[in-house]
């Protein structure tokens, strides 16, 4: 008998993520966001339709090793939001937006992206790549020049007020500090985009081998540039992140056959040398916002010298004799230019405390009770609203993507989300541990890259509740973790270099 086949379409999905990437940086920006929603009917609508057709291959499904953990999951926390529902069923972040979007995410950027060929996840992978890398780009570029001129505005957009540019936070000793929005719609949004923007450069660096390495080179220095003046925690912690768990798995292969003192030892050099990757990146991040606010003070003091200058050269040809000084008592000319000013120096400065006090220890207090009122299966996304001092605001987003989880799938969704995730990570280290050369170097940065997204969630996110271009990398970085370690499918970048070899 023949052997059956799952029947995947890769360019469908090819087209399909990027299309999906792309709406999701229209929502990054206020001048686009409107355009957001009912393009996200469609990427909807149509997932709906490749996951009917994915689950139609049920048998062949089963077999899959974890699939049974996301498929509870899903199924179980579908049930739980027809029995809260509140709203209506077809909403498009609450309800049945956060059904297909699970599912999506599950079932089409993660198994359905793993059981490809190596090549054609390698295709898939890049050419979403490029369109986020230049779409971020140019949020990038816009904002870092908005960041040299000082450019700061507010406009209101449906009903909705947004502030672009540089946005003041306090003044101390005549000095203001920024962060950077840009043309974001939050410092948090660009910071996500330049730290995501940095991952998958880095990730297309390797897969590209020697192919283009400047221009991904540039790209990450740009964006590093651009999300150390966003000043949002979330970037520098994904950042610290990243680099130490790239650290630790590379350096996994050289200790595991160890024992006794040896062990001990290369365990405690392991132990150094994270910690060192650790500060040398926090260090490098304020080094930077330093630099930053250094160049833009000294831009604006050559632009005020600059200007002054001018304009004294332009009184001088037009006026060759000094102007008449009005009477004592007389109005001066009301068309007289006004007075070229400097602004007050900037700094680029937030402090750990005030990054994890602003609010979050609250919020994160009235979560975790209203996670006690349903502490099994939760109470969904639709449900999640806490308030905050003696209930004059309302938070419907708990800025920590575990407690959203908890609160909104409860226990049981939490575990069968961390048991999925663990057996896959424990999966990946193993795999690690028993090879050497180039594949141990291309998980690494595979599993460092999920780790950063996971490790920015405890600050920020929504889990598996939003449509967010970070979350369609993440799934994605994991099915190819999945397809390579499970499948035993090797990376389509290490034939290319095996071959060339």
């Amino acid at each position: 008998m023949p052997i059956e086949r799952f029947r995947i379409n890769a360019n469908e999905l090819k087209y399909f993520t990027a299309f999906f990437v792309f709406i999701c940086l229209l929502s990054a920006c206020p001048y686009t966001n409107w355009l957001f929603r009912p393009a996200l009917a469609i990427v909807l609508a149509y997932g709906l339709i490749m996951l009917v057709r994915f689950f139609g291959q049920g048998k062949l499904l089963i077999k899959k090793p974890l699939f049974m953990p996301l498929f509870l999951f899903s199924a179980i926390y579908c049930l739980n939001i027809l029995w809260h529902i509140r709203d209506g069923l077809f909403t498009f972040v609450t309800n049945g937006g956060q059904m297909t979007l699970a599912c999506l995410y599950f079932f089409i950027f993660f198994f359905q992206f793993s059981m490809l060929d190596s090549k054609e996840r390698a295709e898939i992978l890049q050419f979403s790549f490029n369109i986020y890398i230049w779409g971020a780009l140019f949020f990038s570029v816009v904002s870092l020049v908005m960041l040299l001129f000082q450019y700061s505005s507010a406009f209101s957009i449906n009903g909705t007020v947004y502030r672009i540019g540089m946005n003041g936070r306090a003044i101390t000793n005549g000095v203001v500090s920024y962060q950077l929005f840009g043309i974001g719609t939050s410092s948090s949004i660009l910071g996500s985009i330049c730290l995501t923007g940095t991952l998958i450069s880095v990730v297309s660096l390797w897969l590209n081998g020697k192919n283009r390495q400047r221009f991904y080179s540039i790209s990450i220095v740009i964006f590093m540039l651009t999300l150390c003046a966003a000043n949002a925690f979330t970037s520098v912690l994904m950042a610290m992140v990243f680099a130490a768990s790239y650290v630790g798995c590379h350096y996994l292969t050289s200790i595991i056959s160890l024992h006794g003192a040896c062990l001990v030892k290369r365990i405690c050099k392991l132990i150094i040398m994270v910690l060192g990757t650790l500060i040398s990146v926090y260090v490098l991040y304020y080094a930077v916002q330093g630099a930053e606010a250094s160049v833009v003070n000294l831009f604006e003091r050559t632009r005020v010298t600059v200007c002054t200058f001018i304009e004294k050269m332009e009184e001088s040809i037009s006026h060759p004799t000094l102007p008449e000084v009005p009477p004592d008592g007389e109005e001066p000319n009301e068309f007289a230019k006004p007075e070229i000013t400097e602004k007050p120096p900037m700094t680029i400065e937030r402090t750990l405390t005030s990054s994890i006090y602003s609010g979050r220890l609250t919020i994160w207090a009235e979560g975790f009770q209203k996670f006690l009122q349903h502490p099994i299966f939760g109470v969904t996304n639709e449900n999640i609203s806490v308030y905050v001092n003696d209930r004059d605001r309302q938070y419907v987003n708990l800025h920590n993507a575990y407690l959203m989880l908890l609160v909104g799938t409860g226990i049981v969704g939490v575990s069968l989300i961390f048991f999925f995730g663990l057996s896959l990570l424990i999966k990946a280290l193993r795999f690690i541990s028993s090879k050497s050369g180039n594949i141990v170097k291309h998980l690494s940065i595979l599993v460092s890259a999920c780790l950063a997204i996971l490790a920015g969630d405890f600050v920020n996110g929504n889990f598996v509740f939003a449509p967010s271009e970070s979350y369609i990398f993440l799934w994605m970085f994991l099915g190819e973790i999945y397809g390579i370690t499970f499948a035993q499918s090797e990376p389509a970048s290490l034939k290319e270099m095996r071959l060339e070899s």
